[in-house]
Parts: structure tokens; sequence; C-alpha cells
């Protein structure tokens, strides 16, 4: 019943504003029953009390936030400067890496599980599913369901990564037939990568595929083989693609920042004036007053430095040193990478994507890598 239910957690969160359509408020039922079983079950208190623990610089920044807001004299007409998703946010990371952490199995079946789901959604798009009310064009972007690009790429770029290592892996103990089943959805993945036109997603799919096929330990030799050499077919496949898109024009016209770099300068020149921070309402009340438009940074450490000061970000700088060290840790006692590219990747979509700071697929990633535990698993 619980993996039946971190399974639906997962296809809700693959298929984003898909799910928020058609089936509403499920996703919050999902995890609330999951905070309940973690609350209510033997042994659970250690385990979330160190779980606690491992966020709790999460809860100094947000208290930095909440300082900030309070004594500075920024406002914003029904502007709250109580963070409520980025507070939601961190429970749900605790919360999340708890059950990890209780059931560890249960992170190979959520992962893959969350491919399927972003690789099913690339398939209805794909078809025609959707109907052309469904999506626009905007600047050669494809807005499908009015969903951001680089939100619904960033999902399926990762979601390409989880099915190749269940298909190559097999950590699912399918038969040969599934296996392959598995890889079906990734030629539809790519072309709704290449449609979203987000150059970020399109970087961070070649390359997290790259690195896990070039870094791989599980399998033989002659696996390896043969994974390299069908790996090789599909990026010059994958290329072809690449450049009869939309998205080629983008890298040939534009910059590689796609003009954030503007935004962080000015927000760098923010945090020189104000080097303990300017809260989350004085960085929207000064970017309006230099750019002209309430815009967020598109960089997490940029962010967190213009609004929290050099104190939230050292914060979050540990918070992140923590998990990358677990992480370093697991890769040691079981060669398992994949659990090191979600780390990197998720630190790439930190430094391009705007609004992560509440983005709850980051979250959930985060706490598929934070919750299990080595010596959890030596046990069992």
């Amino acid at each position: 019943m619980l993996r039946i239910l971190i399974i639906m957690l997962s296809l809700l969160l693959s298929l984003g504003q898909f799910a928020e359509m058609y089936l509403p408020f499920f996703k919050e039922a999902i995890i609330g029953f999951l905070i309940v079983y973690v609350l209510f079950t033997d042994r659970s208190r250690l385990i979330l009390m160190e779980n606690i623990k491992d966020a709790f610089p999460l809860f100094l920044i947000f208290l930095i936030f909440l300082f900030l807001g309070a004594i500075l004299p920024y406002q914003i007409k029904e502007e709250s400067v109580i963070n409520f998703k980025f507070l939601s946010a961190i429970f749900l990371f605790i919360f999340l890496s708890s059950f990890f952490s209780m059931r560890p199995r249960d992170v190979a079946f959520s992962l893959i599980f969350f491919g399927i789901g972003a690789g099913l959604l690339s398939i209805l798009y794909g078809l025609g599913f959707f109907g052309t009310e469904a999506y626009e064009i905007r600047n050669d972007r494809l807005n499908l369901l009015g969903e951001n690009p680089n939100s619904l790429s960033v999902r399926v770029s990762l979601g390409i990564l989880f099915l190749v290592w269940g298909s190559v892996e097999n950590v699912l103990n399918l038969n040969r037939f599934f296996r392959v089943i598995l890889l079906i959805p990734v030629p539809f993945m790519f072309n709704l990568i290449l449609a979203s036109g987000s150059k970020g997603s399109f970087l961070l799919c070649i390359a997290s595929i790259a690195l896990y096929i070039l870094l791989l330990k599980n399998i033989s030799k002659y696996v390896k083989f043969g994974v390299i050499i069908s790996g090789v077919v599909a990026f010059l496949f994958a290329l072809s693609l690449f450049f009869e898109s939309s998205l080629y024009e983008r890298f040939l016209t534009s910059d590689f920042t796609s003009g954030r770099s503007d935004i962080w300068d000015a927000a760098i020149n923010i945090f020189l004036e104000n080097p303990l921070g300017i809260g989350e309402v004085g960085y929207k009340v000064e970017i309006l007053r230099r750019l002209g438009v309430i815009i967020d940074t598109h960089n997490l450490f940029v962010y967190l430095l213009v609004t929290g000061g050099i104190i939230a970000l050292i914060l979050f700088l540990y918070f992140m040193t923590k998990i990358f060290i677990k992480n370093i840790r697991r890769y040691k006692y079981d060669k398992n990478i994949i659990f090191l590219l979600i780390f990197f990747s998720m630190v790439f979509v930190m430094s391009k994507t705007g609004g992560v700071l509440s983005y709850l697929i980051m979250w959930y990633f985060l706490a598929c890598i934070n919750g299990p535990s080595i010596k959890r698993e030596l046990v069992k």
C-alpha cells in the first residue's frame, strides 16, 4: 500500500500541470497520508529527529527571511513577509526524507515511476492528445497546459535519466521485455525537451546520460560496451533532431544565460549595498526599481545571497554539503552513480531556474537522495 502511494505521488509530481488540472488535491492527500505514516510508525521518532536536524539550516534561513521582512521598511501590497511555500517545502523535505529513511528500497520505485510519468506526458503530447487549445508557442517555446517550459523540461530530462537507469541496471528486477518497454517513451521525451526550447534542460539531459554511461559500475564490461555503443547511436540520432529544431536557433541567436546575467548583476549590486540581506520583499522592491520589473534571480545561490545575506548562503551551502558528503559515502558503498547525478542535476537547476526555493520537485529529489541511510541498509 505504501509503495503504491509513493509511486502515485511520483507520477503526479512528474505530470505537473496535467495532474493539477485533472487530479486536483490528490497529490496533497497522498503527502498528508505519508506524513501520518511517518508520525505514527514505530522507530520513526529518531529518524524524524535526524532529518529535522538535517533541515535545521533551512529553518534558520526561513527565520532570517522573517526577521528581515519584519524589521526592514520594504512593503508590497498583499505581499506577506512569511514565505509559507518555503516552509511547506522544508516540511515536505523532512517527511519525505524520513519516509525514504524508513523504506529506502522505495526510492528506486519512486524515481523510475517519476520517469514513467514524464514519459507518459511526452507520449500524450507527441500523439496530439491535448489538442491545439492545450498549448501555445511563445518565442519558439512550447507552453504545455500553461506550464513554464523550464519546469516541464527539467522533469522530462531527469525522467529520461531514470528510465535509462531502470532499464540498464534493472533496479526493479524486470524481465527483458519490460526493460525495453521502459525506453519506448525516450524519443517522445527528447522531442518534448526540444519543443520546450530550454537550453539548460537540453544540456542537463545530454550531460546526465553521458556521465551515467561513462561512470556506470554495476554491470559487466561487455554490457557496458553495448550500452556505450547504443548511447553513441542514440546521441547521433538526437543530434540530428536538435539541428532541425528551434532550440538550435536559440543557441545560435541568444547568449548562454538568456539574459540572466543582467538580473545577476543587479542582484549582486543590491547585495553589496546590503551584505546582511534585504529580505524577500525588499529584493522585489529593489529589483523593480533597478530593472523595472519584479523578476526572480534565476539562481538560488544569488537569491539567498541578496535576500538573506551571506549568512543565509553559508547555511544553505552547509546544508547542501552534508547531502553531498552523504551521497559520496553512499557511492563508495554501492557504486551507484545515480544519486550523485541527481545531486549535481539539482545544483544545476538551482543555478539557472527561477523560483526553485519553493519548487516541490527539487525538494522531492533532495529527499530521495537524503533519506536512505547506508547503515540502515547494511542492517537490513
